[in-house]
């Protein structure tokens, strides 16, 4: 499980049945923000990385504070 996880609250779950939680829009833009960080973890230690992971990844940090979340535009590498 990744360090930069942050668990969606209830009023970003719209409905469990069963095993499956159907997420509203925030909720999957959260989803997706934490598996891009998970993603990076590793690449994020690597000094040759083509990019500034660290600039991308506070971005995505930062994302859910945006005004236009979760309709916005996506942070990109």
């Amino acid at each position: 499980m990744s360090l930069n996880k942050i668990l969606d609250t209830p009023t970003h779950v719209i409905e469990t049945v069963g095993a499956v939680t159907l997420l509203s829009k925030a909720g999957q833009e959260r989803q997706w923000r934490d598996s891009e960080l998970e993603r990076t973890d590793a690449l994020v230690i690597l000094p040759d990385y083509p990019i500034d992971l660290t600039v991308y990844r506070q971005e995505l940090r930062n994302y859910p504070q945006t005004a236009d979340f979760p309709n916005g535009t996506r942070p990109t590498i």
